[in-house]
């Protein structure tokens, strides 16, 4: 294949066709923050008893994480203890602004899955997390 000036754009374009085909079937992250905007406008009751649901299919998917709000720093000793030893993955579902929708789901969420997980690995696992960030 020629590599002068005059190609480049055949060549860019190949390239582009080739992403493209790659990256065609590529779906969102489940745990990324925007997916938990359907949060936003319910109410804290509807958004509680929506993320209960999802908690329990979740589990039932062998999904397990706790959802968070608010700022948190890169690294935290809490979420990688979670992740590295049962493979719980703390999900930021938004940042310092949350609506009556977000917290019920955080609250929701994790009022099941907290207890469920607790149950799968036969004591609180967020008890030994948290002293293992001291």
């Amino acid at each position: 294949m020629e590599t002068s000036f005059s190609n480049i754009s055949g060549i860019f374009k190949i390239n582009t066709e080739v992403i493209n085909r790659a990256i065609a079937d590529v779906k969102p992250e489940d745990d990324q923050m925007d997916g938990y905007a359907i949060f936003n406008d319910l109410s804290k009751e509807d958004a509680s008893k929506k993320a209960r649901e999802m908690a329990e299919s979740d589990f039932a998917k062998n999904i397990y994480r706790i959802f968070v709000v608010g700022r948190r720093p890169a690294e935290n000793a809490y979420d990688e203890y979670l992740q590295e030893r049962y493979g719980v993955t703390v999900t930021a579902i938004a940042g310092c602004v949350v609506s009556d929708g977000i917290l019920g789901a955080e609250e929701g969420y994790n009022s099941t899955m907290k207890p469920l997980l607790n149950r799968k690995f036969g004591r609180d696992i967020f008890k030994e997390a948290e002293a293992a960030q001291k």
